[in-house]
């Protein structure tokens, strides 16, 4: 051993306190004692080769701290595990931006693999062929609550995505969507009592979800070293009123650089002025300039207009709802939101409530327009009819979401919000298209079509739903989109989803 020991980064977890401090191999048992109030505590080291938890006996030898990552298990009076990940790091590393604690330590966020945080050439694990979340991979005490089956509670979930997210960050902090469900599967295969079963949707999206949001609030708190050269820190926005809505966390893909982004969005915008275009070129393209799309919008907040200019193959129904399944991570957001629609759009038109005058006019219309139409056009007009109605029944105006442009809207009008416009009859309309800020965003063939891309575009431009149809939009996107936002729904939605589903 040198003289002078070689000082590691550590990250403690102990219970439900998390803290990261920096020290010497010689003082880790010491730090363990003083940041945690343990006095009578054992150590266990990951053996690699053994692919298990070996115990150290006397102090952590120096040749058992060579790996730039080393996962110990301490086991203190309590009976809790805390896991450590600990980096190697050199003094010219620091900078205000990096949390460096030593004597004056503080609490911070768990972030389990924090060796991608200082040095680039630092690399994850390889994604494995098989994940799997073992049983000794869960706290004991979880474990044998697992084991029991029937329902579990929130605290046994927390702990198992946990976890999750402890053995995933051994490969990946940015995880892809078949990574996401890969693991959830995993976790609901090695204990099926956490499935939840719920209308359109796998028993593992409840999970899957959760780890999301694990993830997103995780990187948040990492260092700014985290996301330099290939990865960028993500700006949040509110919900608040004049906020736009949240977006994704963005990265470059992988081998790609500043530099080649810039070339693909100049060879997006000279395909979209050919006559014949090459779609798979153009939907390639888009995918890879995807993260750059998210920056433009959250951080830079350009109109419409100029997002228009720079990514100009973005203004179609295909291309919107490809962005916005990228922003939620969610495949066959399409197929979800017409099963959804579908299963829900008959109650909402036989629903008994004190319509308006002219619902209930436009009720009768709709009864003697089906009655010569074909099964699917039948599906079709009651999709349509269900989302002309709904405003009403959260006592919102509908012509905040649609508007005929053959009575209401003129060149001097200005259109901020998303909103659809049509010309002919609601139940028959033609040239529906999707504007916002006075800009042409997409065209779509139906009523139903055109909703799911309004949908869309307010996430896709990161835009505040509009206050007078704010509980519809709301409405809509936790019931056909299944896209659930922070806090509690309102009472009026709460109630009428329970009303409909009586």
């Amino acid at each position: 051993m040198s003289q002078v020991e070689a000082l590691k980064r550590y990250h403690v977890t102990y219970g439900s306190r998390k803290r990261v401090f920096l020290c010497s191999a010689s003082d880790v048992e010491p730090e363990i004692k003083s940041q945690f109030g343990i006095k009578k505590f054992r150590l266990q080291v990951f053996d690699k080769d053994f692919d298990d938890w070996v115990d150290i006996d006397g102090d952590i030898e120096e040749e058992q701290m060579e790996d730039k990552a080393v996962k110990l298990n301490v086991i203190g009076e309590r009976d809790e595990v805390a896991c450590l990940s600990a980096s190697s790091f050199t003094s010219s590393s620091s900078s205000d931006d990096t949390i460096i604690l030593a004597g004056n330590e503080r609490d911070v966020p768990c972030t389990s693999d924090v060796s991608d945080s200082f040095h680039e050439e630092e690399k994850f694990l390889p994604w494995p062929n098989k994940f799997e979340l073992h049983q000794d991979d869960v706290r004991r005490d979880i474990l044998v609550e697992l084991l029991k089956g029937g329902p579990v509670s929130n605290r046994i979930k927390s702990a198992v995505i946990q976890a999750t997210f402890d053995k995933m960050c051994l490969f990946t902090v940015y995880p892809t969507t078949d990574q996401y469900n890969t693991a959830a599967k995993a976790v609901i295969k090695s204990f099926p009592n956490l499935a939840i079963k719920l209308p359109f949707c796998e028993p593992y999206d409840a999970l899957k979800n959760a780890l999301k949001d694990k993830f997103r609030n995780e990187r948040r708190h990492m260092t700014r070293d985290v996301v330099v050269k290939k990865r960028k820190t993500s700006t949040h926005a509110t919900t608040d009123e004049g906020e736009r809505k949240e977006g994704a966390d963005w990265t470059l893909p992988e081998g790609e650089t500043e530099e080649t982004i810039k070339l693909h969005i100049k060879e997006l915008q000279k395909e979209s002025t050919k006559k014949k275009q090459d779609k798979n070129k153009i939907k390639s393209l888009m995918a890879l300039t995807f993260g750059e799309r998210r920056r433009l919008v959250l951080e830079e907040k350009p109109p419409i207009a100029e997002i228009r200019g720079k990514f100009p193959t973005l203004f179609c129904a295909e291309q919107i709802i490809e962005d916005f399944s990228a922003i939620i991570s969610w495949d066959a957001v399409s197929e979800m939101f017409y099963k959804n629609l579908d299963d829900i759009a008959a109650k909402i038109i036989t629903y008994n409530t004190n319509h308006s005058k002219g619902t209930l006019r436009f009720l009768v219309e709709y009864n003697n327009f089906i009655q010569q139409l074909t099964e699917k056009d039948k599906r079709d007009a009651t999709w349509t009819a269900a989302l002309w109605i709904l405003p009403g029944f959260l006592k919102e105006d509908r012509n905040f979401l649609f508007i005929n442009s053959d009575d209401d809207v003129s060149s001097d009008v200005e259109i901020n919000t998303p909103v659809i416009t049509y010309t002919g009859d609601p139940l028959d309309p033609s040239n529906i298209t999707i504007i916002a800020e006075n800009e042409k965003c997409s065209t779509a063939a139906s009523f139903p079509e055109a909703v799911l891309i309004l949908l869309a575009t307010y996430y896709v431009f990161n835009i505040q739903y509009n206050g007078k149809v704010k509980g519809t939009l709301t409405f809509l996107q936790n019931v056909l989109l299944q896209c659930k936002d922070k806090g509690k729904l309102p009472q009026k939605i709460i109630s009428l989803i329970a009303k409909l589903q009586a």
